[in-house]
């Protein structure tokens, strides 16, 4: 979700790598800026759907035809008329609506935690970064225009943290088991100690896969 009403909603489209839909955004907080930014574009955004159950595009479809497939991406719902459920009016939400929007659809779902808007925006970016793509690609889809400022929203998962710390941390030592099943002669054999070595460092894709 982003922070205002800075979305224009388009069609759906289709190229070789699939069907996609297409978001452009118009000046928004994260675009706005002084002098040094006059070369910047607006958010243009395309999203590629895989096919199936839970395909995006039959989702935003159902959205966006009740939009009328035209105009600001938020409008205000109205009320079920006849056969048709899913209504919107012309009028877009403001902005004090928008700030409260993420937290009024987690709380309907059961989430305690505070939720907003940024929460969207940060988990987008988390996710993206344990996938191991690429900043800039990041930046291009939040809205970012530096890395100081996307790198804010990410958040480090603890399979990561641990796997940093296995890393950094010194070699450990590491009593072997007595293979006998005798405990005397286990006990008069006494107990091996072997100092491990650090494993080479590999990428692991199965770490960062969310």
């Amino acid at each position: 979700m982003d922070d205002g009403c800075d979305f224009l909603l388009s069609q759906f489209f289709k190229d070789d790598h699939g069907q996609f839909i297409r978001f452009t955004g118009r000046s928004s907080k994260t675009f706005k800026g002084g002098l040094q930014h006059l070369q910047l574009t607006n958010k243009d955004i395309k999203h590629y759907c895989d096919e199936g159950e839970r395909c995006l595009v039959d989702y935003y479809r159902i959205y966006l035809d009740a939009l009328g497939n035209e105009g600001p991406f938020y409008r205000r719902p109205l009320a079920a008329s006849g056969s048709v459920s899913v209504r919107y009016g012309e009028q877009v939400l403001g902005i004090n609506k928008l700030k409260g929007l993420m937290k009024e659809i987690t709380g309907k779902a059961g989430l305690q935690e505070n939720f907003t808007n940024h929460s969207g925006r940060r988990t987008c970016a988390t996710q993206l970064y344990h996938a191991g793509v690429d900043e800039q690609e990041i930046m291009q889809r939040t809205g970012h225009r530096s890395e100081t400022a996307d790198r804010k929203y990410k958040r480090t998962n603890s399979a990561l943290q641990g796997h940093v710390s296995e890393i950094l941390n010194p070699p450990t030592s590491k009593k072997v088991k007595c293979e006998t099943t005798e405990s005397e002669n286990c006990e008069n054999s006494g107990m091996k100690i072997l100092i491990h070595q650090r494993p080479s460092v590999r990428a692991n894709t199965q770490l960062f896969r969310i």
